[in-house]
């Protein structure tokens, strides 16, 4: 069972890496776009959308669906790396209590 649980590890590293990747290669595109037409952005805006909505509608009404979209994206990735961390950890920690003297 342990090398079952230590063979899962490296391939959840990797698939996590490469999911990472692609979405900060994605949200890096995303600003660049954001930032050429200077849109400033608030960083409480990732986890209240409601917050951004409201000054989105008043501020940048017509590019309101793609900053949310942007939005979306960094909260997703934030998402994704809490998760993975949190996955790796407990594999870590039920391998060690299934064989404690490694």
């Amino acid at each position: 069972m342990n090398t079952t649980i230590s063979s899962l590890v490296l391939p959840l590293v990797i698939l996590l890496l490469v999911v990472n990747f692609i979405l900060r290669f994605s949200i890096v595109k995303q600003y660049n776009k954001l930032r050429m037409r200077k849109i400033g952005l608030e960083s409480s805006f990732v986890f209240n959308s409601a917050k951004a909505k409201a000054y989105l509608s008043k501020h940048h009404p017509n590019d309101a669906e793609e900053v949310l979209k942007f939005l979306r994206s960094v909260k997703y990735l934030v998402i994704v790396a809490v998760s993975g961390f949190i996955l790796i950890l407990f594999l870590f920690l039920l391998s060690k209590t299934m064989n404690p003297s490694i």
